[in-house]
């Protein structure tokens, strides 16, 4: 028999609503439907609303299979009720209905037709209860929908598209304004240029009479950056902002000036009859200054064109970071060129090639721990009679430490009329160096060794710098040669500088170092040490002074803990041959 859907159901709706169904499964669908049309139209959200729907068309057929089964004109009632936030339906048929332990578990058998209802209930609602009374049995399903929007007119969803409408086309406004800003990013070499152009254009954007920028120096001076607008040019250009200006770069906050005819006597813009917005400049929690832009009295500016000032503020803040970053790139360039012309000087003052002396061999090699250095040494021999070593160390590192390193080469170099004579070599130079140094708080050790190749014998002189090593043909064992000591240069002006002199032995062997050889840290963080040195130069001893002079650097570096060495490392090998 077709009955159609006022014949099938009675229905009253409010914040409560019910229908009473025949048993019948063609009921189903129109029922729930009322529930739907009542749970939508207050706000109940799409997903809620399909969990609902679920488990109460499972409960209607629940109730129409089993409860109301064989009996003629039987029917089922199917209330609702939304309040505090949560929706309860109700079903009652006439029959009585008992859960069993496992109503609300899945069925054993995963390919089962039936036996599932129970738990596809407990799944899409919050809360299944079961009653058994005198009307038959009653199913609670009850679910927590929350804070519910109360129904919006046709009015108010009219005027939410409006607005959305014109957020969408100011945010179009505001991309292609970045698009154009992003341009001259692009193609404008210098910030400033750049500043006044991207000002410009958002005044004719916004239609302002005025739009500048202050920048805040790290210095503490503030800056005024692109200037743009007649309004401008009658206010007080100086370089320290006003009040309001202030108050917004401190604070972090937009300010909005609709009349600056009536701000405080004191303050500069009270003689400018304008409307003026103030926003604030940062990059990543750091205030870089502020924005500002003005219109005449009674020409505001809108929601739209405010966000495209604060669009534009961003980008600035950007813009000037990435700007200030580049000159720092550059100026970090200029500086490792500088350094690598330094290197680069530094290397040609070194021996190029070591001299080649009949009965003699010599060997010398400098690293150094940045790309300049204050280690330096130089050969300078004087045909037919002998040759002078010179190794030094400048305290302190980098540029200035290479610097005073090429003086004292000078210096020695200068004086070729004393190279037999070390002690007095030294001393003249002291005297030389001592002005420059003491005002430079800064001194340098320093080794003279003078070899005279006709009486087979060295002339040490040193300034307070580390012991020459010797390796004697006949033991072989390296040993700190005694008797050195001495001041560096530069602490006292009129030291004067003696010379200790020893044989040389055919086959002997002196080693002239730097600190940096025995001063290594290990894995442990104990230094190497003289001791520890001496050790490693033993165990590669029996080579010829070229290669004992680049294996022992090389098991020097492999022992250091880090990639580059905490210091610079010279050493100069001179060995007596055993023919002339």
């Amino acid at each position: 028999m077709d009955l159609t859907l006022s014949a099938l159901v009675r229905t009253s709706l409010k914040e409560t609503g019910e229908c009473e169904l025949p048993a019948h499964l063609g009921a189903v669908e129109p029922s729930v439907e009322l529930l739907r049309d009542f749970a939508h139209s207050r706000g109940v959200s799409a997903e809620m609303l399909s969990a609902i729907e679920l488990a109460t068309v499972e409960g209607l057929n629940n109730a129409i299979k089993h409860a109301a089964k064989g009996k003629i004109d039987a029917s089922v009632k199917l209330r609702w009720q939304l309040t505090s936030g949560k929706l309860e339906v109700s079903i009652t048929d006439s029959g009585q209905f008992s859960p069993g332990p496992k109503w609300f578990e899945p069925p054993d058998d995963p390919l089962a037709e039936s036996g599932r209802g129970g738990f596809l209930m407990r799944s899409l609602m919050d809360q299944v209860d079961h009653e058994n009374g005198p009307d038959g049995h009653v199913l609670r399903l009850t679910k927590h929908i929350g804070h519910l929007e109360a129904p919006r007119n046709a009015a108010e969803i009219d005027q939410e598209l409006s607005a959305m409408t014109q957020d969408l086309s100011d945010s179009y406004e505001s991309l292609a304004a970045l698009f154009s800003i992003s341009t001259l990013l692009a193609t404008t070499p210098e910030f400033s240029v750049f500043l006044s152009e991207v000002l410009s254009r958002l005044r004719t954007l916004v239609n302002a009479g005025k739009a500048y920028v202050r920048f805040a120096g790290a210095d503490g001076v503030w800056r005024m950056g692109g200037l743009s607008g007649s309004q401008g040019t009658a206010l007080p250009l100086g370089t320290t902002p006003n009040e309001l200006e202030l108050q917004a770069w401190r604070e972090q906050r937009e300010l909005t000036v609709e009349n600056t005819a009536q701000t405080s006597a004191g303050e500069a813009l009270r003689h400018m009859a304008a409307g003026d917005f103030i926003c604030p400049i940062s990059f990543a929690n750091h205030a870089l200054g502020v924005l500002v832009v003005g219109r005449r009295t009674g020409e505001y500016f809108t929601a739209g064109q405010l966000n495209l000032v604060r669009t534009v503020g961003d980008y600035l803040a950007i813009a000037c970071t990435t700007s200030e970053l580049q000159k720092q790139r550059e100026s970090q360039q200029r500086v490792a060129r500088e350094f690598q012309i330094a290197a680069s000087i530094q290397q040609s003052l070194l021996p190029r090639q070591m001299p080649l002396i009949p009965g003699w061999e010599i060997e010398g090699q400098c690293h150094s721990a940045n790309e300049v250095g204050g280690d330096y040494f130089d050969i300078i021999e004087k045909p037919g009679v002998g040759f002078l070593v010179v190794i030094a160390d400048v305290m302190g590192k980098g540029l200035p430490a290479a610097l005073l390193a090429m003086i004292l080469r000078t210096s020695v170099r200068a004086r070729l009329d004393l190279v037999t004579e070390p002690g007095r070599l030294m001393t003249n130079i002291n005297e030389q160096l001592h002005a420059d140094l003491a005002d430079l708080n800064m001194f340098i050790t320093t080794q003279f060794a003078w070899f005279d190749t006709l009486n087979n014998r060295v002339l040490i002189t040193s300034a307070g710098h580390c012991d020459a090593l010797v390796a004697r043909s006949e033991t072989r064992d390296m040993r700190p040669l005694s008797g050195q000591g001495g001041v560096p240069l530069g602490v006292m002006r009129d030291t004067v500088y003696t010379s200790d002199e020893f044989a040389v032995e055919p086959l002997d062997r002196l080693l002239f170092i730097t600190d940096g050889l025995y001063e290594i840290e290990g894995i442990s963080g104990q230094q190497l040490g003289i001791d520890g040195l001496i050790k490693v130069a033993c165990s590669v001893q029996h080579t010829a002074p070229k290669a004992f002079a680049t294996a022992l650097l090389e098991n020097l570096s492999f022992r250091g803990n880090k990639d580059r060495p905490a210091d610079d490392r010279t050493l100069v090998v001179v060995q007596r041959s055993t023919k002339p």
